[in-house]
């Protein structure tokens, strides 16, 4: 499989290809998209904002995805308890039991409870169960790219295939068997934490140790820069961390940035940045980096998902990232590369995280940056739509210029749009230097009746002249006190 398709899309354009047949024709065409890597939104995220399909009813689209995993799972689990020597009622009884909620996790808990099966049995069952239902569903996306437009007018699932329980579609006993008999893995070393749903244990790597220690139990995501695995150390078997894998022959800059981002973090100690753990080369020349994992989402998604945030939030979430910025600024760190991508946020956005320090600008290195890093050139600066004025013209940069691009990040969570319109990177570079941006209540009307201070915390944060803006962290944590004191 190629791109960025996942099966959770695949599936969600199937529903709406039954159900909503004006959909189908944009549904498919940002599937094909996200197989070319031209997409990264989701299909449901993206039909919302194009306003095609209202938020509630996309939601309502997700649960069913949701409990279509769910039974799929109560399903494999009960296969595999069955070459175990435990009736498949027995499992089916609880699921019915917890409903909808009925995933791998909770399922398992619950037949540990019941005294079922003992808790490292079950950690390591539904190990094997996830693989081997992520395995199978990325089978079918599979036979999606192979088929394409034929297979996209199949249904959910082949005709007699399910059973519905409740709402939580079950796969039929032979259903089950089949994807055991051509998914499941042998038995796996399980860690002792939730793998998040959310992450794919198909990926072909799972099982794997890289550096000789870490054991590899899922795939967090990919992106240009190599792939994000999920990983634990047998001898700490309750943390779970995020495992950064450079593909063999990357670039001498993808390695810098690495690199970079251990020393960048070696320098500062603060709780809202992402702990680096370990960093090495594989025998077969894989340069990996080791880090804090953190189950959450990125600021993007969240945005994707929510449209915008309440003032309150916005304000409180720019308020720990400026914190993180803080405690590297006060070492000579500056992040050169704040964006919604690179701030991890929990559920309820009560945590965050600051992440990705790999082009950050450190201070004193001299000669010893491109020797070590090879991280200097117009490629690595930053990202442009988030870039400040002197960082898109390659002026000297202070700490001032992280405080800008925090600026334009709670600009978009506070109105949900940006302050600049623009269809091009260097676009939008010009922008910063030149353009002026919107007023806060020109993108979104519900900003007149915000206070004062909100709207002068964003604005000062986005002058263009450095000295304009708060000079320290601190100094703009102290205005988003302010804008917050005057919220209530």
């Amino acid at each position: 499989m190629s791109g960025a398709l996942r099966f959770d899309d695949l599936l969600a354009g199937r529903i709406l290809a039954r159900e909503r047949p004006d959909l189908r024709a944009r549904a498919l065409d940002h599937l094909d998209a996200l197989l070319r890597g031209e997409a990264s939104r989701s299909l449901l995220g993206t039909l919302v904002a194009e306003a095609r399909l209202p938020l509630d009813a996309a939601r309502g689209v997700q649960e069913r995805v949701d409990r279509y995993r769910v039974g799929r799972g109560v399903g494999v689990l009960a296969e595999l308890l069955a070459r175990a020597g435990v009736r498949p009622e027995v499992v089916h009884a609880e699921a019915r039991r917890l409903g909808a909620a009925a995933d791998l996790e909770r399922l398992g808990r619950a037949l540990v409870a019941a005294g079922v099966l003992p808790p490292a049995e079950e950690e390591r069952l539904r190990l094997q169960a996830r693989v081997a239902i992520d395995r199978d569903l990325a089978a079918e996306v599979a036979r999606f790219v192979e088929g394409r437009r034929a297979a996209f007018a199949r249904d959910i699932a082949p005709a007699g295939s399910v059973v519905l329980r409740g709402e939580v579609p079950i796969p039929t006993a032979d259903e089950a068997r089949a994807i055991v008999d051509r998914a499941a893995p042998p038995a796996l070393p399980a860690p002792r934490f939730a793998i998040p749903p959310w992450v794919d244990v198909g990926d072909p790597r799972v099982g794997e140790r890289v550096g000789g220690r870490f054991q590899v139990v899922g795939r967090v995501g990919a992106g240009g820069h190599g792939v994000v695995l999920l990983a634990f150390d047998p001898a700490a078997p309750g943390r779970p961390l995020a495992l950064k894998l450079l593909p063999r022959g990357a670039g001498a800059q993808a390695v810098g940035r690495f690199k970079r981002e251990a020393l960048a973090n070696s320098l500062f100690h603060h709780p809202g940045a992402l702990e680096v753990v370990d960093a090495g080369q594989t025998e077969d020349g894989e340069h990996f980096l080791v880090v804090e994992f953190f189950d959450g989402q990125d600021l993007a998604r969240a945005l994707e998902l929510r449209g915008r945030l309440r003032p309150a939030e916005a304000l409180g979430v720019a308020r720990r990232a400026l914190e993180v910025l803080e405690a590297a600024h006060t070492q000579g760190v500056i992040h050169r590369d704040v964006k919604p991508e690179n701030v991890l946020v929990s559920l309820d956005l009560a945590r965050v995280k600051l992440m990705d320090f790999g082009i950050a600008l450190v201070r004193d290195l001299g000669e010893f940056d491109d020797r070590v890093f090879h991280t200097v050139g117009p490629d690595v600066v930053g990202t442009p739509r988030y870039m400040s004025p002197e960082q898109a013209a390659s002026e000297a940069l202070a700490p001032t210029t992280d405080l800008y691009s925090v600026g334009l990040v709670l600009y978009e969570l506070l109105t949900g749009a940006f302050p600049y319109e623009s269809d091009s990177p260097l676009g939008y570079l010009a922008c910063h230097i030149t353009e002026d941006p919107r007023p806060l209540a020109a993108a979104c009307p519900e900003a007149a009746r915000w206070p004062a201070a909100l709207h002068d915390l964003v604005m000062r944060l986005l002058q263009k002249d450095p000295d304009d803006r708060p000079q320290t962290a601190g100094e703009a944590i102290a205005g988003v006190d302010r804008a917050l004191a005057s919220l209530s």
